[in-house]
């Protein structure tokens, strides 16, 4: 019963304790709210305007985010374009070195063809 009574005892202390501390709270947000109004701020328009801010900051975040995904796609179409574009170029390049190997095989084969005849006729009896 010593114990019993000794926790109702320390229950009730407590109990008065934050009872205290809550009553010193209320007094102390009383006082601050006067003090602001004697400044001219209300606290409920104060708290409005810092949640009208902070859902106008996540628009933005959201709308930043929007603006950072589109220009992550538009930059990634454009590295694929120029990938596209430097195959092609590669290509086009080997297709143009094989052209310029078939180009000087015939005009090698023309000078001999010139070379020939020149002698052809420069041989008594040449055509």
């Amino acid at each position: 019963e010593d114990a019993e009574r000794s926790i109702q005892t320390a229950r009730k202390a407590s109990e008065l304790e934050v009872a205290s501390l809550n009553e010193q709270l209320a007094q102390e947000r009383n006082s601050f709210q006067t003090k602001l109004a004697s400044m001219g701020i209300d606290m409920e328009t104060v708290m409005a305007d810092v949640q009208e801010n902070m859902l106008q900051m996540k628009d933005k975040e959201r709308r930043l985010d929007s603006m950072l995904a589109t220009a992550t796609a538009e930059r990634d179409g454009a590295l694929t374009r120029l990938q596209e574009s430097t195959t092609v170029t590669e290509s086009l390049r080997r297709e143009l070195r094989q052209a310029e190997i078939r180009a000087n095989e015939q005009l090698a084969v023309l000078r001999a063809a010139q070379a020939s005849a020149r002698a052809a006729k420069q041989e008594p009896g040449g055509s």
